[in-house]
């Protein structure tokens, strides 16, 4: 298949916004299959822009969205988030209580102790990829 020289610049664009971007810490507390896990991690954003964060890939489970828990009058309740801003030369933090992906449809994949290959996707079409290990529900952190 022959490919146009504007789809080569918009790969090397995304590529470059990729290499502005990277994932630390990245964990997953596994839960019973009935009930959804939760994965966590950061995100960092060298670039001079902000990026929009818009879903991550995880084999191991058959559904991964983003979700943000809000407290509002003393009630707490998740609602989907399907971007999300990582600011210029900044982080965002994705932890209990907060953002986190909802992890649902877990396979045999998704063991205590596995370190899952994870993709993160950004509106840019920019994709980073990490690591994420599972880790017990009593997990408060990456180990």
């Amino acid at each position: 298949m022959l490919q146009s020289p504007g789809d080569a610049t918009e790969r090397a664009l995304a590529q470059g916004r990729a290499e502005q971007l990277s994932v630390q810490g990245c964990w997953i507390r596994a839960m019973p299959a009935q009930v959804p896990s939760a994965g966590y991690f950061t995100v960092t954003n060298a670039g001079r822009a902000a990026a929009k964060l818009t879903g991550i890939v995880v084999p191991g489970y058959g559904m991964a969205m983003l979700h943000q828990t809000q407290k509002t009058g003393g009630m707490a309740k998740m609602t989907m988030a399907h971007e999300i801003d990582v600011p210029a030369k900044g982080n965002l933090t994705f932890a209990p209580g907060g953002y986190h992906a909802m992890l649902e449809k877990p396979s045999d994949q998704a063991r205590i102790g596995a370190l899952l290959p994870v993709a993160f996707q950004f509106a840019s079409g920019a994709q980073v990829n990490a690591s994420c290990k599972v880790q017990p529900a009593s997990a408060l952190g990456p180990d």
